[in-house]
């Protein structure tokens, strides 16, 4: 964990991405260049961090640490101290390329790290000017697209994103506005409640509503597509406001990157594509996520693998399989575990009791830094092992699991 060292002093500074560098005298902060010369004069409350062109300032907050100002008014400015963005809302939030949301009225309650009330818009912080006015409940972050999830109605309970610095012993000495969208950002980390209020719709970085505003839940838009409901029932929808996926689904998993979602229905799944066309009939108990182009399916007990067009490349045969890794999986049949690749073929045969979930996986590696080969042991009933690659080339039998230094190690390991 990160240790922090509070502010003591009458001037402090702290390093940041910027050549500028926020420079706290007396009680306020301002900004000083490489050479020492106050470029900003110390007239704000607290700053943030650069981690990119920006940052957020505040004036008049009352600050519970260096970075966590609960109150007074926020703006934003660049990494050559110009005030980009006035300092006159009551938050700035979710920053992405050169906007950034913004809310009027709202209170920040520091006991759940929450800000509530007000209205939400937008702030081009190029041109700077706010094109998207204060006036919706809640917004997501403007995203790739120039778009972004508004909501009309509802509550307008938003969590802060912060992060908590601690010392060794687990005691909080700092936080940290997360001022920046950033890869792992999920819709359902941002809203403190159940989003079942109120209506969202989607508009774009001019003002312009580009949907109706008809959903009742709505999550991030990855790859332009975003799983969306009305009524507790799911569907897609892409960042042009049209419905791809009506919402009639009990469950839909996102396209991602392969253009096919699994949906339920009456208990069973189907694999449709993005135009909702059934590429297998509605039969799975159970579905897992896409990976290396491939899916394991179950029926009953027993479980399957499926490529992205629906074709069943195992047919329902294994009672235990794992994820698909440099293209094989372990499975398990008759309480036997042996590997399979990804076209379905047993190449190592199902007869040990044990090995990795991941094939290869923090193994030895081939002395040819360019192969994709890899090496993983498979434990025998008798507690000795096998060392195979993930063709089913056996390498060396009837060895110890772990290899030490002084250890008289296969040659056929060391060959590898």
């Amino acid at each position: 964990m990160k240790k922090v060292i509070l502010m003591l002093l009458a001037m402090a500074s702290i390093g940041v991405y910027a050549e500028l560098t926020p420079v706290k005298v007396k009680k306020l902060w301002g900004l000083q260049d490489e050479n020492g010369t106050m470029v900003v004069a110390p007239t704000y409350t607290s700053i943030g961090e650069f981690s990119g062109q920006y940052t957020w300032v505040n004036k008049g907050g009352n600050c519970i640490y260096e970075q966590f100002p609960i109150s007074g008014k926020w703006g934003v400015i660049d990494d050559e101290g110009n005030e980009v963005c006035p300092v006159e809302y009551e938050y700035v939030d979710l920053c992405y390329g050169d906007y950034v949301n913004v809310n009027r009225g709202g209170v920040i309650n520091m006991d759940n790290r929450t800000i509530s009330g007000g209205l939400w818009g937008i702030y081009d912080l190029v041109n700077k000017k706010e094109v998207v006015p204060c006036v919706y409940t809640q917004l997501g972050p403007v995203n790739s697209n120039g778009v972004c999830w508004a909501q009309k109605g509802g509550t307008s309970n938003r969590n802060l994103f912060v992060i908590t610095d601690k010392d060794q012993k687990g005691n909080i000495v700092n936080l940290r506005y997360q001022f920046y969208y950033y890869n792992r950002f999920q819709m359902k980390d941002l809203f403190a409640r159940h989003r079942d209020e109120g209506k969202w719709g989607i508009i774009a970085v001019d003002g312009q509503e580009i949907s109706d505003f008809r959903f009742t839940k709505v999550n991030e838009f990855i790859n332009g597509y975003a799983v969306v409901s009305i009524a507790r029932k799911l569907g897609v929808i892409d960042s042009n406001g049209h419905q791809l996926i009506p919402c009639e689904y009990m469950d839909i998993t996102h396209p991602l990157h392969w253009g096919v979602c699994w949906a339920r229905k009456e208990g069973k799944y189907a694999l449709i594509n993005i135009n909702n066309q059934e590429l297998t009939p509605y039969q799975y108990d159970a579905v897992r996520g896409f990976s290396e182009g491939k899916a394991w399916i179950r029926i009953g007990e027993l479980f399957g693998l499926v490529d992205t067009a629906g074709i069943e490349i195992i047919k329902p045969t294994y009672q235990k399989v794992y994820p698909l890794y440099n293209g094989s999986a372990p499975v398990m049949g008759d309480d036997k575990i042996g590997l399979v690749n990804q076209d379905g073929v047993e190449v190592i045969p199902l007869i040990y009791a044990q090995t990795a979930p991941l094939f290869g996986e923090n193994q030895f590696r081939p002395l040819n830094k360019y192969s994709s080969n890899s090496i993983q042991w498979f434990r025998k009933f008798d507690k000795t092992f096998d060392w195979y690659t993930h063709e089913g080339e056996l390498l060396a039998t009837d060895t110890k699991k772990e290899f030490n230094i002084n250890d008289s190690i296969p040659s056929a390991l060391w060959d590898y």
